[in-house]
Order: C-alpha cells, then structure tokens, then sequence
C-alpha cells in the first residue's frame, strides 16, 4: 500500500529534523493538516510550468517551518527528492528558513511579521491585471503580536482583497512561551472579523474542516478570508506534542526510530 502524503510529509519532516539535528519540527508538524490538504486538493501550482501568470501564489510566512513545505514541493515535483537529505547542512539548497531560490518558493521569510503584507502586495497586482488566481499566505498565531502584521490585516479588509486567504496555526506557542501568557491573542476570530474578514474557525488537524473552509473562502468576491486552525504543537510525534521545547530540540535517533515504527504500525 502507498503512503498518504500526509505520512509522506511527517516522515520527511522528522527525518529532516533528525539528520540535520535542528529546531521547528513542534511548528512543521502543527501545520502539516493544512499543508496537506492545502498541496492535494487546493492550492493550484504546477512543477512544469511553475511561473505560470494564473498560478496560486503561497507564502510561508512563518518560514522557519520550512521542512514542511520543501517536502510537499519537492513531493509534487519542484525538485528532487535526494535535496531533502541535505536539509540545513553546508551548501545545501534548502536552508533552514524557506528561501525564494528554492524552485517552487514564492518568497523567503524567516523574520516574522512580513508574509501576510508581500500576499496582500501579490493580491492587490494580481486583482489589478484581472488575474483570477488566489494567494494563500500561512502565518504563526505568534505573528498576530507584529504591527506589520496587524496593518495588512486592516488594509486587506479595509479594500476587500477576496483572493487574499490567509491561515492561521494557532498551536497556541511561540519561542518564548504560551501565546497567551506573551500577548493573549482571544477571541482571535472576532478581532480578523472587526477588520472586515471572514473567519472560519476550525480544527486544523481535521481534513474535511479544513477543506470545507478553503472551498468557501475560495468562492468569497466580497472580503478576505481566513482560517483559524487550532492545532497542537509537535502533532504526531510522542513527548513532543504540546511541548514549548518543540520549537527548538530536534527528534533524536530513538524517537526518530519509534516514531517510524509507530507510522508503519498504522498503515
């Protein structure tokens, strides 16, 4: 039996976290749900053509989180496969903050606060030249506390930017601590709701929420949308769920190992 993309994607973020013994796999795997479903069944891109004018456009914003999504590309065919081995090492081509070199990458994040503003910029251009593709922009719930952030929120809803869809994974941590002990972030639907946005808040580790929530977000003319998904940090992998340690410890050699055992016991 094959794999679903889904386990593609976890085992190739544990794996990566592993090998290159770096930080971010608590922040890859609560957004792996969306990710997923986001690459299958959503988002419109093509390997073969991947600078086509009517492509979706995707941004990271949260890019340090970017295993996550240099496996979906290179597992969709933006690059080979092998490159993933290389994750985070000297000289590679998929450094450990997503990077607009990387084929398939809109553009390179790594200080949070400006991803939802360079989607906003893509929207406004695309509405503007009668493109009618979308931009999706995945954002931590930790970057709610930047101005810039906040700015883009108000202006998007201020000029009904409808093919603007952003996501946000509230797994409720940030590098320092609980979200709601840094800046409580509640109620988070009504803020993006007063700013002029429809909201749709969801599970995010719940497939068909998910893709439910996208299928009407993509159908809006009149507002732009956004996913609330609450998620739960380090999902999938044992001891790290739910931990702040998550955002920093790498999975070691027997973690990695059970975990692998535990993936092939479920399918």
């Amino acid at each position: 039996m094959s794999k679903s993309f889904n386990k593609i994607l976890m085992e190739d973020v544990v794996k990566m976290t592993n090998a290159s013994n770096t930080s971010h796999v608590g922040g890859c795997l609560s957004c792996l749900d969306i990710v997923n479903v986001l690459f299958s069944d959503v988002i419109s891109i093509d390997s073969k053509n991947p600078k086509s004018q009517n492509r979706d456009r995707f941004i990271l914003s949260k890019g340090h989180t970017a295993a996550i999504i240099y496996s979906a590309l290179a597992n969709k065919g933006f690059f080979p496969l092998k490159w993933l081995k290389t994750f985070f090492e000297n000289g590679t081509k998929l450094p450990g903050h997503i990077d607009h070199k990387v084929p398939g990458v809109e553009f390179s994040t790594g200080s949070l606060g400006h991803g939802l503003s360079v989607g906003l910029g893509m929207a406004l251009s695309m509405r503007n030249n009668k493109i009618k593709s979308k931009v999706y922009v995945l954002l931590s719930d930790g970057e709610m506390n930047s101005g810039s952030t906040i700015e883009a929120i108000m202006f998007a809803g201020h000029h009904n930017v409808s093919n603007l869809i952003c996501i946000v994974d509230k797994n409720k941590f940030q590098a320092l601590g609980k979200t709601k002990d840094v800046i409580n972030l509640d109620p988070l639907g009504r803020k993006w709701e007063s700013f002029g946005w429809d909201v749709y808040d969801i599970d995010g580790h719940k497939p068909n929420e998910i893709r439910l929530a996208f299928n009407k977000a993509r159908k809006n003319k009149k507002k732009p949308s956004v996913l609330i998904c609450n998620t739960i940090k380090g999902k999938g992998l044992k001891d790290f769920e739910g931990q702040l340690f998550s955002h920093y410890k790498a999975p070691n050699n027997n973690q990695l190992e059970d975990f692998l055992e535990g993936l092939t016991d479920k399918e």
